[in-house]
């Protein structure tokens, strides 16, 4: 290695600099051997270089190594989610220009529909493609990339089945809805069911009330419809005391409407109530 004694601060002792992945072998048994009259102790050594150690740059990769493949794998389970949603028609058909024409989800006009999804997920695919290493190094920025992995299937879908279940003229809604990004389109659902719970909870009208609170539920993927009190993790809580947990007031509210138990507690006997007075950002 490079010879540094100019700038050690034992001058009467040679010092080497070492490069990167630098490592010492110790060679046989130490010996004590006498110098100037003293005892010393000396070590037979070899500098090796490790060439299986990763380098900075390798390193600085890992986290986009780690999330690109994840990234993939999901934009493939997008792609049948939306197979599954195909084989029966869309709301519209049969209406609006579409009376003579038998449904085959194969023709080319529901592969168009299917291909605008995809290519929301393509785009943001390619969007973290492009970042380079350094970007993911960030917490704020990998956050940021996680969460957006972790919601694209369920935006996807979301938007497919706004296109499947409207009932209108396809053809004035297709422009706007094509050129809208999947959190555009989660966001006017969500608003729009939003609505329709309030407006059913201040008609005082039950039945609807429920309706619309479990419809919420379903597209927000809240909870599991078919078991509404099912612990989602160790600790005993629901998807209602979860919420509460989280201090969120409105959810906690859908839920109980959708049919959520509120006087279930956690294994420590926390009830939902309990929970919300504890949550320092509790809303609503």
């Amino acid at each position: 290695g490079a010879d540094i004694s100019l700038l050690s601060q034992y001058p009467g002792e040679g010092e080497v600099l070492f490069p990167p992945n630098s490592n010492i072998e110790v060679l046989g048994m130490p010996l004590l051997e006498m110098h100037a009259g003293r005892a010393v102790l000396v070590l037979n050594i070899r500098a090796n270089v490790s060439l299986k150690n990763q380098t900075r740059e390798e390193l600085e990769a890992k986290r986009k190594a780690v999330f690109m493949p994840s990234l993939h794998n999901t934009v493939q389970e997008v792609r049948r989610e939306l197979d599954n949603i195909t084989p029966e028609p869309p709301k519209w058909w049969g209406v609006h220009n579409c009376q003579d024409r038998e449904y085959d989800r194969d023709k080319n006009l529901v592969r168009d529909y299917v291909d605008v999804v995809m290519k929301n997920c393509t785009d943001m695919l390619a969007t973290y493609e492009e970042k380079d290493a350094a970007w993911f190094q960030s917490d704020q920025h990998y956050q940021v990339a996680v969460n957006d992995a972790a919601s694209l299937k369920r935006l996807a879908v979301a938007k497919l089945k706004v296109l499947w279940e409207y009932d209108g003229d396809v053809n004035e809604m297709f422009v706007g809805w094509k050129a809208k990004q999947l959190g555009t389109v989660d966001a006017e659902k969500l608003a729009e069911l939003t609505t329709s719970w309030e407006q059913s909870k201040a008609a005082n009208e039950a039945s609807a009330v429920k309706t619309s609170a479990i419809a919420l539920c379903e597209w927000q993927a809240l909870v599991d419809v078919g078991d509404m009190d099912a612990e989602v993790d160790q600790d005993g809580h629901t998807s209602l005391l979860l919420a509460a947990a989280k201090g969120d007031g409105k959810r906690v509210a859908v839920l109980a409407d959708a049919g959520c138990s509120p006087l279930l507690t956690t294994k420590d006997g926390r009830s939902a109530l309990h929970l919300l007075l504890s949550a320092s950002n509790c809303t609503d």
